[in-house]
């Protein structure tokens, strides 16, 4: 039997700045404990750097891009064959629009380059009602393919979402595979 449970710290006002765990427990496996762990600041320094260079590939002008700020990093496992992966955001703030890009990074080749950017725009800076922050909620294997799958949450400016992640190996990659509106006003 498969049982999913969410931990008590959750709460729907709290959706985007608070991390809830999604944990599985199967009779003959036990709960792992969580793969993830504070960035050290090298690599904080690094998701930040590829953050500005997609942004900058992008469009976006690089003395902007510098008042940019990293947020929620976490350093994880994703994929046993990638070594650990850098997740969080990068927020940035012009006088017309909030940019904020969602990214995981992993190593390829000795190197990190991004294997998922997630920008969300908000054209609306004065009262936010286009507003989408996205944050890492956790891993888990869903379709139960051997590989973990990336739930994300989503908080908008009346309602929440959730989105899962699958890596595409073609790709190297990952793509949306499932979302989901959770509530709202």
């Amino acid at each position: 039997m498969v049982v999913a449970s969410i931990s008590p710290r959750w709460s729907p006002m709290a959706a985007a700045e608070s991390r809830f765990w999604l944990r599985v427990q199967h009779p003959k496996s036990p709960v792992m404990p969580p793969l993830d762990v504070p960035p050290t600041p090298a690599e904080t320094a690094t998701l930040r750097q590829l953050a500005i260079q997609w942004l900058t590939d992008y469009g976006l002008d690089k003395q902007l891009l510098q008042r940019g700020s990293t947020r929620q990093a976490i350093s994880a496992v994703l994929r046993e064959s990638a070594g650990r992966a850098l997740i969080g955001r990068f927020d940035v703030e012009s006088k017309h629009a909030i940019l904020r890009l969602f990214a995981i990074a992993e190593r390829d080749r000795g190197q990190y380059r991004l294997t998922l950017a997630n920008l969300e725009i908000q054209h609306n800076v004065e009262d936010g009602t286009d507003k989408t922050e996205r944050t890492y909620v956790d891993q888990l294997d869903i379709d139960n393919d051997g590989q973990d799958e990336v739930i994300t949450s989503a908080s908008h400016s009346e309602a929440w979402s959730y989105a899962v992640w699958k890596f595409n190996a073609n790709a190297r990659a990952w793509r949306e595979k499932y979302k989901a509106l959770a509530g709202g006003c």
